[in-house]
C-alpha cells in the first residue's frame, strides 16, 4: 500500500506541481475575504502559509524533474522567482492585495525547505 502511494505521487508529481502553481497564482491574485481572528493576525500567519505553500511547490517541481540532476538549481531559482513575481503582480495588477518583502522571504525560505525535504526523501525513500 505504501509503495503504491509512493508510486502514485511520483508518477503524478508534475500534475501536482502544475496544479499547485495554478492554485498559488489564483490565491495570490484573487480577491478573497477571509476572517482572521486577532490573536492569529499577530503571529504572521500569512508568512507561515507562504512558507508551507512554497515548500510543497518546490518539492513537487523537484520531484517532477528528479531524473534530471542538473535541473535542481534552476528549479529552486525559478520557483523563488515565481514567488517574487506573484508578489510584484499583487502590487501591479490588483488593488486589493499588498506586496510584502517578507512574503518573498517566506517564499524563498519555503523553497529551500522544500529542497531539503526533497534531498532527505531521496536518501530515505530512494525516489530516484
Amino acid at each position: 500500500m505504501l509503495q503504491r502511494t509512493k508510486d502514485l505521487l511520483l508518477d503524478n508529481s508534475i500534475y501536482i506541481a502544475i496544479l499547485g502553481t495554478i492554485l498559488i497564482t489564483y490565491l495570490s491574485l484573487a480577491h478573497i475575504n477571509i476572517y482572521v481572528p486577532k490573536p492569529l493576525e499577530n503571529i504572521f500567519l500569512d508568512k507561515i502559509e507562504h512558507f508551507i505553500a512554497y515548500s510543497f511547490l518546490s518539492f513537487f517541481w523537484l520531484t517532477s524533474f528528479r531524473k534530471k540532476n542538473n535541473y535542481k538549481l534552476a528549479i529552486i531559482i525559478l520557483v523563488s522567482l515565481y514567488g517574487a513575481i506573484m508578489e510584484l503582480s499583487q502590487f501591479l495588477l490588483t488593488n486589493h492585495r499588498i506586496a510584502d518583502i517578507y512574503d518573498i522571504l517566506a517564499n524563498v525560505l519555503g523553497v529551500l525547505l522544500g529542497f531539503l525535504i526533497y534531498i532527505k526523501s531521496i536518501k530515505i525513500y530512494k525516489i530516484i
